[in-house]
């Protein structure tokens, strides 16, 4: 499947990795993803040459699943800060086009993760040495005489 993009033109290349991102793409989508104003008559191209685009009918077109994978995996290898950007551009498109189910969808695509927190440091000989402090009021009873456990 990668020998497919690697074989296909700078123009169509661009177009297929930008509307990835997408569950399904259309000419207009496509156009507003990538502005190449040619953008539109590029996936019906493609479909007509090969089997990884399916036409949905209404201009509307779908990835085969392992592709749409492989586009997606080579568009965040190969440009990551591209990625929250065609999904910003994404969101903008759905929502001008009153889909607003898909723009919410693609705007929380472009959302930034939050960098995790710092692990915290595993305990040191001497501290894990320490004994442990005894059971004391009410506690002591429900666990027993101290050293039965």
């Amino acid at each position: 499947m990668a020998e497919v993009l690697n074989a296909q033109p700078p123009d169509v290349r661009d177009v297929l990795l930008s509307t990835s991102i997408l569950g399904q793409a259309s000419g207009e989508a496509a156009r507003e993803l990538t502005g190449n104003k040619r953008a539109a008559g590029i996936l019906p191209a493609v479909a007509r040459a090969n089997g990884f685009i399916q036409p949905l009918g209404s201009g509307w077109y779908r990835y085969h699943p392992l592709f749409a994978d492989v586009l997606r995996l080579k568009l965040s290898r190969e440009n990551p800060d591209r990625v929250a950007l065609l999904h910003r551009r994404a969101a903008g498109w759905y929502e001008r086009n009153g889909q607003l189910a898909d723009a919410v969808r693609c705007a929380a695509g472009c959302a930034t993760r939050q960098p995790r927190p710092p692990k915290r440091p595993r305990p040191s000989r001497e501290t894990s040495r320490r004994p442990r402090p005894r059971p004391r009021g009410p506690y002591r009873t429900c666990l027993g005489a101290p050293g039965t456990l």
